[in-house]
């Protein structure tokens, strides 16, 4: 099960193991999306139970170990609770938590892609677009904290407030490999602002902001 001594979620999220399956389940960084994935005893046993454009937290096994239950988010959902059936893979959701949403006119968020100087591949996400509005660029701490495909309660204010919001995911970010990690090592400022310029650019040309 979560570990529940971890203070508001934050860390590493502890894998958890199904006796029913003999498999364990693990949340992972796939660029933006946080991903669900499983490993089984034998290395080629390994794989994604739950991909796509959102993000897969909080995970938690049945006794049985037949269910397996997470929080999704995506950047129009703060979050509701899910499961899966490990042996069939039905997935249901099991709360409706954000039903004040539907009275709320949200800020549609657009996928953002770049390319750095150097031709590396820099993603983005941009909340709030629309001709003329002032940009605000949001750079995520960490370094290794990834943005991505979940919800922004920040992003959704100031697209409110006339502001479109930008994130992207320089190189230092998680979820593109120890290379791309660790490339801001002993050089913070360098190739990660590069890369943050380059997705700006890309949103402020595509949007005409």
């Amino acid at each position: 099960r979560c570990r529940a001594h971890r203070p508001r979620g934050t860390g590493p999220q502890a894998p958890v193991w199904s006796a029913a399956t003999g498999r364990i389940y693990f949340c992972v960084a796939d660029g933006g999306a946080g991903q669900i994935g499983w490993a089984g005893r034998d290395p080629a046993d390994y794989g994604v139970l739950r991909s796509g454009a959102r993000s897969g937290l909080e995970l938690s096994i049945s006794q049985s170990g037949e269910q397996l239950g997470y929080v999704s988010t995506d950047p129009a959902d703060p979050g509701n609770v899910y499961v899966t059936d490990l042996l069939s893979g039905a997935e249901r959701q099991l709360t409706a938590l954000n039903s004040w949403i539907a009275g709320r006119s949200l800020a549609g968020t657009q996928h953002i892609r770049a390319r750095a100087a150097d031709g590396t591949a820099v993603e983005g996400w941009l909340t709030g677009a629309a001709p003329g509005r002032p940009l605000v660029v949001s750079i995520h701490g960490g370094p290794h904290y990834p943005a991505g495909h979940r919800f922004s309660a920040e992003a959704q204010r100031l697209g409110e407030r006339g502001r479109a919001v930008l994130t992207a995911n320089p190189r230092g970010s998680g979820g593109y490999g120890r290379d791309f990690a660790a490339a801001v090592r002993g050089g913070w400022g360098s190739r990660d602002w590069t890369d943050v310029i380059a997705v700006a650019d890309a949103a402020i040309a595509r949007h005409g902001l």
